[in-house]
């Protein structure tokens, strides 16, 4: 999540979503 405050873009949004699913 610190990784999407600090770089809203795509491509990261795209990561973090995976990265909450996988620790969800």
């Amino acid at each position: 999540m610190l990784i999407f405050a600090r770089k809203p873009t795509t491509s990261s949004s795209i990561t973090v979503s995976s990265s909450t699913k996988t620790f969800c």
